[in-house]
């Protein structure tokens, strides 16, 4: 299954219907296997009711701060996997959370090597920014959105999300019924994806950054970096990360 919205490493993510996307890629493909995201946490977030194939939904507030907690720990502490081992470079990664990965990104098309992070002056703030996009909740916002806690509306995203489960185990919705309330029968170890646009904007050590030629004579012919204005900034790529759930 996967979330058929691209959420975003700054925060921009649109948290309607209108940023729906029915064909959605990736240029890097992660796995993170959940300790605190749990199938059960995602099961009670959203009921749903259908009538004549229409669904609707109501969400669970508490269960929608239970996983923001849990997916945001899950995010910053446990180790992702890249599918190919390695980014730019032939030099393999290693396992590390999300912000540290997207350090070993830059550090590749930086330096050849993803362990060549010396040279990034703004390191700590990359990993804030990456911190603070809160991707946790723009997952939940996403398939809450416009959505009540007392009264069923329409969510195209949430739907989507149902379809794709009915359709990968049909008997975990044998003998249901129109116009009954249920929640979403997520099972352990089922896997959902997140698509996240990873971009920023990069300092160096020992260049001073007022001397915007010196970088752009550098890095010029890099095809992974743009100069806007007088910022050096890694060219937006796209991340999935299939999340196995606990």
């Amino acid at each position: 299954m996967y979330l058929p919205v691209y959420l975003d490493s700054q925060g921009k993510v649109m948290d309607n219907s209108t940023n729906f996307i029915s064909i959605i890629d990736s240029s890097y493909n992660f796995t993170l296997a959940a300790v605190q995201m749990s199938a059960s946490d995602l099961s009670n977030l959203l009921t749903y009711k259908t009538n004549n194939g229409n669904y609707t939904f109501q969400y669970n507030y508490s269960q929608k701060v239970s996983i923001n907690n849990s997916m945001k720990s899950d995010l910053e502490n446990v180790n992702l996997s890249l599918d190919s081992d390695n980014f730019v470079s032939s030099n393999n990664t290693s396992n590390t959370p999300l912000h540290d990965m997207y350090l070993q990104y830059i550090a590749d098309i930086l330096t050849g090597h993803p362990l060549g992070q010396a040279m990034i002056k703004n390191d700590f703030s990359i990993i804030t920014e990456v911190k603070n996009c809160k991707l946790y909740e723009q997952f939940t916002n996403v398939l809450t959105n416009g959505l009540f806690t007392s009264n069923y509306q329409s969510n195209i995203i949430a739907e989507t999300v149902v379809e794709q489960l009915q359709n990968e185990v049909s008997s975990r919705f044998d003998n249901r019924v129109d116009d009954t309330e249920y929640s979403i029968p997520f099972q352990s170890g089922d896997k959902i994806s997140i698509f996240v646009k990873m971009r920023t904007k990069v300092n160096l050590e020992g260049t001073p950054l007022n001397q915007f030629s010196i970088l752009s004579s550098m890095y010029q012919n890099n095809p992974y970096i743009e100069f806007v204005n007088t910022n050096m900034k890694i060219k937006e790529s796209k991340w999935r990360i299939v999340i196995t759930l606990a």
